[in-house]
């Protein structure tokens, strides 16, 4: 876009001195997924640790009383381009890095929760933010998929096989019914067919399913 955070440390002599970019409050209730994104783009004044500027990407779920560091780079290990540079750093399109992050586990089962980018000055160069982007991912309530497939294997011994793949349950009810659908090719034939599974399939577990040859 036309515009980013950037955070001055290339004129801001006030080493170890902190800047905080916040969230507001985000809902996680019914979440499987929570997925926090952004670009950064830092070019070292220098190699040395005494110009590391560096940024802490935490997660607090008690309204900001505590954070937990999920990422934390400084210096050279902050830079989103190659090279040092001892004038002002402003980013060329190509000079920018994506980070992506599913905090489900950091998150847990707190009903909200807040993201924080501090950003610790050494006094080296300019570090820039944009996009940054929170979302939830709630999965279907019934949702399988052929997680497997037992027969035929990768290597056949012998002509004759009972075709076989297993099922495995990814949403959030125990499944009764599981429709899979398959095609058979060969040089006689190219056949769509079907088989149903019944039974109870619980959540995250899986099943065997015979298919028709």
């Amino acid at each position: 876009g036309a515009a980013s955070a950037r955070i001055r440390f290339y004129d801001y002599s006030n080493s170890n001195h902190n800047d905080w970019l916040l969230s507001p409050a985000v809902t996680a209730t019914n979440a499987d997924s929570i997925i926090l994104s952004f670009d950064r783009a830092y070019r070292p004044y220098s190699t040395s640790a005494t110009f590391a500027d560096s940024l802490d990407v935490m997660i607090s779920t008690d309204c900001g009383t505590t954070f937990t560091s999920i990422w934390k780079a400084g210096g050279v290990g902050l830079a989103s381009t190659t090279g040092t540079t001892t004038s002002a750093f402003t980013p060329t399109a190509a000079q920018w890095a994506n980070l992506r992050f599913d905090v489900k586990s950091v998150v847990g089962n707190a009903p909200s929760f807040l993201v924080a980018l501090r950003a610790v000055n050494k006094f080296g160069n300019n570090l820039y933010l944009d996009n940054i982007n929170i979302y939830t991912v709630e999965n279907g309530r019934r949702d399988a998929r052929v997680s497997q497939i037992i027969d035929p294997a990768g290597k056949l011994c012998v002509r004759s096989l009972t075709p076989r793949v297993q099922i495995t349950n990814l949403g959030k009810d125990t499944l009764k019914t599981v429709k899979v659908m398959y095609r058979f090719v060969s040089a006689a034939a190219n056949v769509l067919d079907s088989v149903t599974y019944n039974g109870s399939l619980p959540i995250g577990s899986s099943a065997t399913v015979t298919l028709k040859a």
